[in-house]
Order: C-alpha cells, then structure tokens, then sequence
C-alpha cells in the first residue's frame, strides 16, 4: 500500500463528514480539462515554492511532480516519489462530488459546488500537501508524532494562505466549524486527542469521518494561534514545531493527571467543589504558572516553550555547571510540582469562595500552605528539595522592602506591579519557607478545612 500523508489519505471526508452520500456512479475524465488542472496547480506549486525562497529559505529536494488523477482522498504527497497528486473536477466520481453539493448549500448548482471543491482541494489541500513537502525539506519524519506532523502541515497552510488570500482562513474556518459541530469526537473520554491520534496514525482509524474530525480540529488550532507566524516564521520553526508540539503534548498528559490526583485527594479529604476541575493550559508562563480564575484553567509552561532567560534559573538552581539534564529536573520539580499545586490551591480558594479583595499575601501564602500539606502527604521529598531551593533564593536575591516597612504591607500594595521579576521571587520564597517551616504540621485535610 502507498503511503501517503494525511490529507492525502482522506481529505474528501470533509464532505463526506457533513454529507455522508455514497451514490457510486463514475465520470469520464476530460484530457483538456486535467492539462488545464495540471497547469493551474503547477502554477500554484511554483507560487508555494517561489515564496519559500522569497522567505529565506532553500530546499535540497526538487519541487514536487505534480500528477493529476482521480485520487479519492483528493490530494496526496509521496515523500518516497517526491509527488503531489490532486484530482481534477472532471475526474471526480458523483459519490465525491456529492459532498461538494453539500457544502454548496441547499440551492447549490455545480459551479458552486466546484468552487467549494476548488477552495477545499486544490488550495486548501493542495498547499497543506505542499506543507509536507516542506517538513521532508526539513526531515521531519511522517510516521512518529503523527499529529504534530499533520498539525505542521496545516500550520505552514494557515501561515501561506493568511499572506495571500486571507479569505481562505475565513472561508475553511467556517467548514471545519462545521465538521466539529456535526461529527462527535471520536476520542474515548478522559483520553488525550493527540495520544488517540498518535496510536492510530496513519491509516488505524475506524473512518474516514474519524480521521477528518482531527484535521478539523488541527485547522482550527492553526487559524486561532495567536500571535499568528508569519509564513517565514512557520517554515523556519517547522522542524522544532513538530517537536515541540509533541512535548507540549506529553506535557499536558502528565499535568493533567497532576490535575486529577490533586481534585481526587479534596474529595478524598471530603470536600465538594461546585466548580469543576480547571483546564490545564500548556504555554510559555513567564511565573512558571498561573490560574486564571475567569476562564478556570491552569496555565503551565513546557520546557521547550521557555526562554531562554526562564530556563536561566533553573540552570542557577540546579548548581554550577548544571546540565540541561539538570536544570530541567530542577524545572520539573519546581514548576511541575510544587508551582502547579500552588496554582490548584487557587483553584481551590475559588471552591471556597476566597475573594480577590487585595488580600494578596493571605491568598499567596494560602496556596502555598496548600501545596506544602498536598506533597507532605503525597511525596515528602518534594518538601526539602523546595525548601532548599527557596533557601537559595533568599540568601542571594536582595530584599525588595525598604527598611521600616512591612513585609507583608508592601506585598498587598505592590502585588500588580511585581510581576515575574526577582522581587515577586524573593517574596514568594518567604512565604513558602514559612509554609514549609509551619508548626505545628496541619494536614492537608486540615489546610482545606481552614481555607477560606
């Protein structure tokens, strides 16, 4: 069996997905009507390839052929032949033009059908095809991190089409709109979508309308990224892009199972929270986390997505001459753990009606109260390795009160302008120490029960 990128297994499922007609009758082809196609898409091929150049950029593999045929999946890339296939109107068999009827509209006739196709195939898919081509520039494998590879894919035609026919996003926003409100997601509940994805890629999915609800999902991941890449940002990050996508993945698995034992161990402690669990957010967080309490997620950064700068501490903490082995241990048990329970103690205060009422130092120490308890009880030797780095803060980071003022005073005062600089640091290390230092040790039930 050939294999062939993702689109070019079962992009025609788009229509299929909203029509699901199977009418079977075939067309004959029209030899001048697939020379004009191959020259139209030629031409387009060039226009995609100019624009890499135009960009910065060379590729050591040749343009792809452009072969026009009837291709059922209405579009393909074969990195093992360097061809893309695409499939012109005339070739089209009724059952796959029927969906293109579809999206028409109720009163569409075949011109506007065929413009639906010409968007859909031979700009949409086509150029997504050509995204593919890209990554085999930049060695991007097509088998392992399907979903990243696939996603790549559509963020290179989301960067391309925004530069030179913008309505395009708008026009593909709203049929995969379509598709994610019609078709329900395939994905069993409590699995992560880019885990399913993964152990079924390329070609374990139970249909073509399974696979399709994917690629709408991934198409409207790359329309919403915001800031938008530009198209020379998107080719130069495609390599790492993939990467990284895959790493922002494992880490929202991980955290979200973070997430899950920590809600598991309020209701075990006997509370009932009316909210639900918050969403956990995988981004660049320059405070290492964050709850934002009106959208109820939980903002966690991955390491690949840091700064440099960001990274920095972690390589400080970890000691002299720190590896990145090293800093990123540091990074995952300072950020993943003892941060990211921190933030879930917001959460929680949210549960029991704590109000944001500039009371900051009360809530700051609260949800550090919270995560000292919660990894007492859960993994002790999260406690001393914290308090050591906390140490170490405070005996090298200067402190930000002025003399004769008070701590706590000038926190509550100054909280908005602190941000994530060394002042906000040096601060929340106090606090911490004196959570971890609390004595008596409360309990973690006992730290819930007293929350409010």
């Amino acid at each position: 069996m050939l294999k062939m990128s993702g689109w070019g297994r079962v992009c025609g499922s788009v229509a299929i997905a909203l029509s699901m007609v199977r009418s079977g009758a075939g067309q004959a082809d029209s030899a001048a009507a697939v020379e004009a196609t191959r020259v139209k898409m030629t031409a387009l091929r060039d226009a995609f390839v100019k624009a890499t150049v135009d960009a910065g950029f060379a590729c050591p593999i040749a343009a792809p052929k452009v072969v026009v045929e009837d291709v059922p999946t209405l579009g393909s890339y074969d990195p093992a032949t360097n061809t893309l296939r695409t499939a012109a109107w005339e070739q089209l068999k009724d059952e796959e033009k029927a969906g293109f009827f579809r999206l028409a509209g109720p009163s569409g006739d075949e011109v506007a059908a065929r413009k639906e196709f010409e968007i859909g195939a031979h700009q949409w898919v086509f150029v997504h095809e050509l995204g593919h081509w890209w990554e085999t520039c930049e060695k991007v494998p097509d088998t392992s991190e399907g979903y990243g590879y696939e996603a790549g894919a559509n963020r290179i035609a989301a960067a391309y089409w925004r530069e030179h026919d913008s309505s395009l996003i708008a026009h593909q926003k709203a049929v995969f709109e379509r598709v994610q409100a019609h078709v329900a997601s395939p994905v069993p509940a409590g699995e992560s979508v880019e885990e399913y994805f993964d152990a079924h890629y390329p070609d374990k999915f139970a249909s073509a309308v399974e696979y399709i609800w994917f690629q709408a999902r991934m198409c409207l991941e790359a329309f919403a990224e915001n800031p938008a890449p530009t198209f020379a940002q998107a080719l130069k990050e495609t390599g790492a892009w993939v990467k990284t996508a895959a790493a922002v993945e494992a880490t929202q698995v991980k955290m979200t199972a973070v997430r899950d034992a920590f809600v598991k161990a309020t209701v075990d402690a006997g509370f009932t929270c009316t909210i639900a669990a918050p969403n956990v957010v995988v981004m660049d967080v320059p405070s290492y986390g964050n709850y934002d309490r009106e959208a109820n997620a939980v903002e966690t950064p991955a390491w690949e997505l840091m700064t440099a700068q960001e990274k920095g501490l972690m390589y400080q903490l970890a000691g002299p001459g720190a590896t990145e082995d090293a800093a990123r241990a540091e990074f995952e048990m300072d950020s993943h753990h003892w941060v990211f329970v921190h933030e879930l103690g917001h959460w929680f205060q949210a549960c029991r009606g704590v109000p944001n009422d500039g009371r900051h130092w009360a809530k700051e120490s609260g949800a550090n109260r919270i995560a000292a308890a919660y990894w007492r009880e859960r993994d002790p030797a999260v406690v001393p390795h914290m308090h050591a780095a906390f140490e170490q803060v405070m005996a090298h980071a200067p402190n930000p009160v002025p003399a004769g003022q008070d701590v706590e005073a000038y926190f509550n005062a100054n909280y908005e302008k602190l941000g994530p600089t060394p002042a906000y640091i040096w601060f929340a290390s106090k606090m911490c120490l004196d959570m971890l230092d609390e004595k008596p040790v409360p309990t973690f039930k006992q730290v819930l029960t007293e929350t409010k």
